[in-house]
């Protein structure tokens, strides 16, 4: 008789799962045992109809009319094998199935994770020697299979490999190596970590790594020389054989290369923005320069045999049409005098000057910028010298202005201030003072605010994104670069929320694009700065920023700023404490008026102060150290912990608490019970927290703990759980911060519901009481006293040691930050008081005075 259920059935964790089977729904009665031993009771049952069994009464599983098994919320004590008995009348006659059920849980994302890949499919690496490579997935169940294979164009090749799996909570996690001494032979290894497709995880994927072992020989004279003119298409084939693997590398050195692209199994990656690929693997320049020249490499191969291309690229400058034109105009004219050929030269300088302003000439030197806007002055607009270089996540564009020089240090001056205060004029003006403007020359330049290529809007790149120039061409008496980086404004319409996303932007970009400061300008207006809560909240807001060791670097930037009478605005900036020199003052409506504006020459004083100023800020500049960042990224570190400690924190302690005070309630009940006879019968009303599951509307999701039933990230947008920001660093071995028990990865899901605490009320009779005696072995109620007392201590304990962290972390930050933390151990504890207080729930009164003799412990 064919079987009436599916011998073998996953069930993923956390979810609902039916086991399927298929009896006649008129059978008298089916039977499910939760072993293969049918002489135990059911734990559930379908009798004429009737459901009943204590896996049905605690809500934990159900039954289909056809046998068919519902489990509600899989763990992994359903991994087992249940039995199925099916009455089919009321004698004798029966079908037993069994249904072994395999719990399983998916991994975080849909590839295995290769070492140097950094959470991508596919990545290039050139290791150091000895080195070794693994490969792993993380969160399964069952064990996943991976194996270590070479790619050839016959196919994947086996190759040696050494494997691994873990067990932990449940749940697995595979790691597989393979060493240089398996590889040696090779130049190149394209490796693939091959995941073996089988149930559960069909829709897991092969990951790529293309590893350079051992470094090409490259003999130069072999390399074809191609000639080709500026602004030409340049193609360099790599090969017309099937390919495995290319990387494209140019030469910088006489023994140095820069990879340029590489690709291998069907995957290509662009690691410079200047070339791209024709037909997969063909290096393509769209339009070339001189900066092109230099010897180009292709080492590719098909698994089983390498080879290579090499180029030898030659850019010729060419000359332009125009200057063509004007020197035959020229020629033509030589011959109808000396005089006509002065007057056709100057008209030729005044149409170049007017339709090519990028020769604008400044103290001498060329300066690359366009014209966009007509009139006195004319405004220019600066032209980067190479494209610039966006990182969407960090919303971070870096620009070059002017030819770079490897032999002059590198000057970085870091922005911050008030939306509205100036901050990006004051930079213009800056740059005008850089390149050597005048009061009476009859143009200007701004920095090119918007990228034309990618299409933001002008608001975009002003308010969200930071920008950052550096400027290599200058006044000739400075004699190093200058990078200016522009920050978005803070304090905005969008309120304390926004300033929260620009702190974590500027602190993402210390982390990953920065490596010193020399100055950090905070920019204010000079009439606004006044002794005011927003004030102070604005100026110790930019302070959270940074370490210690930047005070001296501090300096104010005064904007709007009156050419006399700014002593009050001296003295005021001194109660902020923001640098110890005085502040640079500054005005600049001037900056880009028309010079026919009435009254215009009365402005020329407000020039000259915020030049002067311009001087004076960039001796001070000259002598500034470099102050690294290590301790300016700790600070950070520490407040973003702070951050998730408070965030988890009222609840966490809440919940101690309550626990702290049942323990009491309990010690007076048998307080009154030794004092008194002990059959004296006692309810009484305790205290407790309830998990309840909230659903979310709109299509919202969250991240939460299955172990423990926590909501560890609401809403939450990130698109798996390991990239969740909320609660990173986040492993199968490094647990989850908001979870009391560092509950691993692996019991952590996205649904489409909250677990929330609710604390409730509930009455315990005697015979209740005196059944958790007998449970708990107490022999007497002294016994009892002395076990409630301990476990009293025990709470205390934890609760003092959660108060501990927070008071640590603030230290810390104390120690470390140039402002000071805003908060308190004190403060927080009266903030839960207070929502305590508001919210009025049960044993609030109890709780009130618990956390008041808490915080009257703090300073």
């Amino acid at each position: 008789m064919e079987p009436m259920c599916t011998p073998l059935q996953y069930a993923e964790l956390g979810e609902t799962v039916t086991l399927e089977c298929s009896f006649e729904e008129d059978s008298y009665g089916i039977y499910w045992y939760d072993t293969t031993d049918v002489t135990e009771n059911p734990f559930l049952y379908l009798d004429e109809g009737v459901k009943t069994g204590e896996g049905y009464l605690s809500g934990e599983f159900d039954i289909h009319a056809n046998g068919s098994l519902i489990i509600k919320n899989v763990s992994l004590d359903h991994d087992r094998v249940f039995t199925v008995v099916q009455l089919q009348n009321r004698e004798t006659f029966t079908i037993t199935n069994n249904v072994k059920v395999v719990v399983t849980v998916q991994p975080p994302v849909s590839y295995p994770s290769i070492q140097w890949c950094h959470e991508r499919r596919y990545c290039y690496n050139h290791p150091q020697h000895n080195f070794t490579v693994t490969c792993s997935v993380n969160a399964t169940r069952p064990p996943l299979t991976l194996a270590w294979k070479l790619q050839t164009v016959h196919g994947k090749q086996n190759i040696s490999f050494d494997a691994k799996v873990v067990e932990y909570q449940g749940v697995f996690t595979t790691l597989i190596a393979v060493d240089q001494s398996g590889l040696d032979k090779n130049t190149f290894a394209p490796l693939v970590c091959d995941t073996e497709v089988n149930q559960p995880f069909s829709s897991i994927k092969d990951a790529v790594i293309l590893l350079e072992i051992n470094q090409p020989d490259v003999i130069l004279s072999e390399a074809v020389l191609l000639r080709h003119s500026e602004n030409e298409s340049v193609t360099l084939p790599c090969s017309d054989d099937d390919l495995v693997f290319f990387v494209w590398k140019k030469q910088i050195s006489a023994s140095e290369y820069k990879v340029l692209a590489h690709g291998s199994s069907g995957y290509a990656m662009i690691e410079s923005s200047k070339y791209t690929l024709r037909n997969r693997t063909s290096l393509d320049i769209a339009r070339s320069s001189i900066e092109y020249n230099g010897i180009y490499v292709c080492f590719f191969g098909d698994g089983v045999y390498e080879g290579m291309a090499l180029y030898n690229v030659s850019v010729s400058e060419s000359i332009g049409t125009d200057r063509n034109n004007d020197k035959n105009w020229t020629g033509m004219i030589l011959s109808l005098g000396i005089v006509v050929m002065v007057v056709v030269i100057a008209i030729v300088v005044v149409l170049i000057k007017r339709d090519n302003p990028s020769g604008k000439q400044v103290d001498g030197t060329t300066i690359n910028a366009s014209l966009v806007t007509q009139g006195t002055p004319a405004i220019y607009e600066l032209n980067y010298s190479r494209k610039p270089i966006e990182y969407s996540d960090l919303k971070t564009r870096k620009c070059d202005i002017g030819t770079c020089s490897e032999t002059r240090d590198n000057k970085v001056v870091l922005f911050v201030g008030e939306t509205g205060a100036g901050k990006t004029t004051v930079i213009n003006a800056l740059v005008n003072y850089l390149l050597g403007v005048t009061w009476h020359d009859d143009f200007r330049y701004q920095l090119p605010l918007v990228d034309k290529e990618k299409n933001h809007s002008q608001r975009d790149s002003q308010t969200k994104w930071i920008s950052v120039y550096t400027f290599h061409e200058h006044r000739y008496e400075i004699n190093f670069d200058i990078t200016i980086i522009d920050t978005p404004g803070l304090g905005d319409t969008n309120g304390e929320t926004r300033d929260e996303e620009i702190m974590t932007q500027i602190r993402g970009f210390f982390t990953n694009e920065i490596d010193h400061l020399n100055m950090i300008a905070f920019v204010k207006k000079a009439s606004d700065l006044r002794k005011t809560d927003r004030e102070t909240y604005i100026t110790s807001l930019v302070k959270t920023l940074f370490g210690k060791d930047v005070a001296k670097s501090l300096c104010l930037f005064a904007t709007y700023a009156s050419v006399s009478g700014n002593e009050a605005f001296i003295d005021i900036a001194k109660h902020f404490n923001f640098g110890s020199r005085d502040p640079f003052f500054f005005n600049n409506e001037h900056l880009y008026l028309e010079k026919s504006t009435k009254n215009y020459k009365a402005l020329e004083p407000q020039w000259s102060m915020g030049w002067n100023s311009f001087i004076s800020f960039t001796k001070v500049l000259s002598a500034c150290p470099n102050v690294g960042l290590e301790l300016t990224r700790e600070v950070g570190t520490d407040r973003e912990q702070l951050k998730k400690v408070l965030s988890n924190f009222p609840e966490l302690l809440k919940s101690k608490v309550i626990e702290y005070t049942a323990l009491q309630v309990e010690e007076n009940v048998l307080l009154l019970r030794s004092v008194e006879n002990e059959q004296s019968v006692y309810d009484y009303e305790e205290t407790y927290e309830e998990t309840v599951k909230t659903n979310l509307s709109d299509g919202k999701m969250a991240i939460v703990c299955m172990q423990c039933e926590r909501t560890c990230c609401n809403p939450c947008y990130a698109s798996f759980v390991s990239t969740c920001s909320s609660i990173r660093p986040l492993s199968a071995f490094r647990g989850c911060g908001k979870c009391e028990s560092r509950c691993s990865s692996l019991h952590h899901f996205k649904r489409n519901f909250i677990y929330e605490r609710k604390v409730r009320t509930r009455t315990i009779t005697n015979e209740a009481f005196e059944e958790k005696l007998k449970s708990e072995n107490h022999n007497n109620i002294a016994h009892a006293l002395k076990n409630v007392k301990e476990s009293q201590e025990n709470k205390k304990a934890e609760i003092f040691a959660q108060v501990e962290t927070i008071r640590d972390c603030i230290d810390q930050i104390d120690r470390l930050s140039l402002a000071s933390p805003n908060t308190n151990v004190k403060q927080f504890l009266q903030d839960m008081i207070t929502s305590e207080t508001s919210k009025a729930e049960s044993g609030w009164e109890v709780r009130v005075k618990f956390l008041k003799e808490l915080a009257s412990c703090e300073k």
